[in-house]
């Protein structure tokens, strides 16, 4: 299951996302894209099977997902992250462009790889309003209507093995740390936290200050300004 962090509300792992049909000013409007025919129509059904969901508009590459998006004003944006013209990351690219339009928008970027490079990259810059989903697993359950529905509130959702693979880093770079200098007590710290799970209030600083080239030393300055933090205070 992905983890969900609603805008205001509690991190959680199982469940589903609360729902109750079309809200006040109807269904959330959504915008999707992906250069593969089949399986962009695979997700429209999919979306468009919840009532408080709605397609308004499709694209296949970049200048038709700007374009069709500044056209349509959705609520969230669903798009893959290579497409034409260079199958690089044009869908992080137009997803920014469109949030630095239109503020506020959500984003839920749907990719078949696990490295976590994308999704700090994604992220980089705030995790308020982003959902990161891996594509094998969209069609088990609600995992996809679910993070539409926590992305457009500007909460977060992202994939359990993005999650894990974010840990495994943190880990790492906390172990070579520990080479250096054995009583590191943040480094200390975090292999022995690492273990268990990241704790929501850490991992939101993480990817809101963190670039995907240096995630891991970031991810022990952040988890080490937090130590100073909530030290007590010298007698």
């Amino acid at each position: 299951m992905p983890a969900y962090w609603p805008a205001g509300g509690r991190y959680t792992e199982t469940g589903q996302v609360e729902q109750n049909g079309a809200g006040p000013h109807g269904p959330i409007s959504v915008f999707l894209a992906d250069d593969n025919l089949i399986v962009r129509e695979g997700v429209r059904a999919l979306i468009n099977a919840r009532k408080d969901l709605r397609v308004v508009g499709v694209a296949a590459d970049f200048d038709e997902l700007v374009s069709g998006a500044e056209a349509t004003r959705p609520q969230v944006l669903v798009t893959d992250i290579r497409m034409p013209p260079s199958f690089q990351r044009e869908g992080i690219d137009a997803a920014r462009e469109v949030r630095k339009r239109h503020p506020g928008t959500g984003v839920v970027v749907l990719s078949q790889y696990e490295d976590p490079e994308y999704a700090i990259s994604l992220l980089a810059e705030g995790s308020a309003g982003y959902g990161y989903l891996l594509k094998d697993r969209v069609a088990e359950g609600s995992q996809l209507v679910d993070a539409i529905r926590v992305v457009a509130t500007g909460g977060t959702a992202l994939d359990a093995a993005i999650v894990e693979a974010l840990r495994i880093t943190l880990k790492a770079e906390a172990q070579k740390r520990l080479l250096l200098r054995a009583d590191d007590p943040t480094a200390r710290e975090v292999t022995v936290l690492a273990d268990k799970s990241l704790p929501y209030s850490v991992l939101k600083k993480i990817m809101t200050t963190c670039t995907a080239a240096d995630y891991g030393k970031m991810s022990l300055a952040v988890i080490e300004k937090e130590r100073a933090y909530h030290a007590p205070n010298p007698a």
